[in-house]
């Protein structure tokens, strides 16, 4: 993605958050600027702040001074020396004073990178001997200039809160530039306090399908059609879970709805953009802080209160782990060993260690349309919910069709199935732990009907003279005593 689109897609998000819409009186506002440029560089700043007319208009403006230093802070780091700017020493009140000072500061630290960045250039191209003139001359011609921009202005001033986006662009060499700033800040008008989350951390495995949802809607948006599991393709996370944004979800202008955006490489890749989307305030009520539901509640009256929605649905996630991966002693774990990870000499064994995904009985027996399910660690909303034979079944109990079959276990809990009907189970870590000199191994038949062999003596010869003998989760269990393993058990799976 160039430099068009970074700027399209900040476009975008003031249009989502646009001024219109309900509001009271405005919050009035003015604006210090600073601006600078050479044939080697362009740096423009520019910092709307509330009038300082109470106590809540002086915290809003004292916040978004600070974060505006911050980041030109940051812009004008010395890595090579790890040195920062010698702070402001002014009165940090004089907001034109400020944008100056740290304005000229940022110029003339990114001056020197950009024409020693020039001037590498213009020797490549002198030096290119495959070049004719005419190209090397359109080439010098074509040196892009470095770019500081930053605007922080207001976008959105409505019942009961304020909000201001702090972006703008940079390009720093390289093969193109990129959007900085600290996204949206929201203030309470009334307290003049930001709001540092919307949203619940602990919500963001309920939040799948709606991000999801959400996602699918942005890349439509520039015409692409993608089915859910190309969305997975698409982002570049190691699992199907989607984080919530690094920065904070800000409310549009009517207040009813929260808009989440992903930061470039933060879920996607550049030419992705910065994926962006909003969520209806109602449906996410259940899972918003009190903090950020009650100031939704001023644009919104109407809203229920929190604590009753959120009683309305739940979240059932796999009990936790009955040991701990980092300090096994007494216990029995499921565990995936390769043979190369076992040092016979040494007696010492690394494997991964899994743990069952395993329910409690009174959560599952409970669940209701409008719940969430995490299952083999992805959420799936409940639509349907059924208990037959084969346990209790979540939307059909189909996997590939988005449920999953739930059956009783042992323990007063519910075990969740596979599409082969074995197990699921959670990854913990991996652990590595001394053998026992006298080591048992308990070996499953090549044939469901064989018997067992149970090996007390030369553990290593047996394995060895085996052929394709493997461990992995679904078939491994060991046994763990004192923080020493003193046997392995292979059982026949189909």
């Amino acid at each position: 993605m160039n430099r068009y689109f970074a700027v399209a897609g900040m476009m975008a998000l003031a249009l989502v958050c646009s001024c219109s819409g309900r509001t009271e009186k405005g919050t009035e506002t003015e604006v210090f600027c600073f601006k600078d440029s050479c044939k080697h560089l362009v740096v423009d700043l520019s910092l709307e702040l509330p009038k300082a007319a109470d106590e809540a208009s002086r915290l809003m403006r004292d916040s978004l001074i600070a974060d505006f230093v911050a980041i030109c802070c940051h812009e004008a780091f010395d890595y090579e020396n790890n040195l920062g700017l010698t702070p402001f020493g002014g009165d940090m009140t004089d907001a034109q004073a400020v944008v100056d000072y740290y304005g000229r500061a940022d110029y003339d630290h990114l001056l020197k990178y950009a024409v020693s960045d020039y001037e590498g250039r213009m020797k490549y191209i002198d030096e290119d001997e495959t070049m004719s003139e005419e190209y090397k001359e359109a080439m010098r011609n074509d040196v892009p200039q470095w770019t500081l921009e930053l605007s922080v202005r207001k976008t959105a001033d409505t019942l009961g809160f304020v909000v201001y986006q702090s972006q703008g662009y940079v390009y720093y060499g390289g093969a193109h530039g990129g959007v900085n700033g600290s996204g949206a800040l929201t203030f309470d008008k009334e307290t003049g306090r930001k709001v540092t989350r919307f949203v619940r951390q602990d919500a963001t495995l309920a939040l799948q399908p709606m991000i999801r949802e959400g996602l699918l809607r942005y890349y439509g948006g520039y015409g692409e059609t993608l089915t859910d599991s190309d969305l997975s393709d698409r982002l570049q996370l190691m699992t199907d879970y989607i984080p919530q944004p690094a920065q904070t979800p800000y409310p549009n202008a009517t207040g009813d709805s929260l808009v989440f955006t992903y930061r470039q490489y933060e879920i996607a890749c550049y030419a992705d953009g910065m994926p962006t989307f909003a969520l209806a305030v109602g449906d996410l009520l259940p899972y918003m802080t009190e903090e950020g539901a009650a100031l939704m509640r001023k644009a919104n009256p109407d809203l229920p209160e929190c604590e009753a929605v959120a009683a309305a649905h739940k979240c059932v996630k796999p009990l936790p782990a009955p040991f701990d991966v980092n300090d096994l002693r007494d216990c029995t774990v499921p565990a995936n060993i390769s043979l190369e990870n076992i040092d016979w000499e040494n007696g010492m064994m690394t494997m991964e260690v899994s743990s069952m995904d395993l329910y409690d009985a009174v959560d599952v027996v409970q669940l209701q349309v409008g719940d969430t399910l995490v299952y083999d660690g992805y959420p799936i909303v409940v639509e349907q919910v059924k208990e037959t034979d084969r346990g209790m079944e979540v939307n059909g109990g189909d996997v590939p069709e988005g449920g999953c079959i739930l059956a009783p276990h042992e323990g007063g809990t519910y075990v969740a199935l596979h599409i082969d009907m074995h197990a699921t189970y959670t990854k913990l870590g991996t652990a590595r732990l001394p053998m026992a000199a006298n080591l048992v191994l308990v070996n499953c038949g090549t044939q469901y009907t064989d018997p067992s062999d149970t090996i007390r003596t030369d553990v290593k010869a047996y394995i060895d003279s085996r052929d394709h003998i493997s461990f992995h989760t679904l078939n491994t269990l060991v046994t763990i005593e004192h923080g020493i393993v003193t046997a392995i058990t292979r059982r026949w799976i189909p």
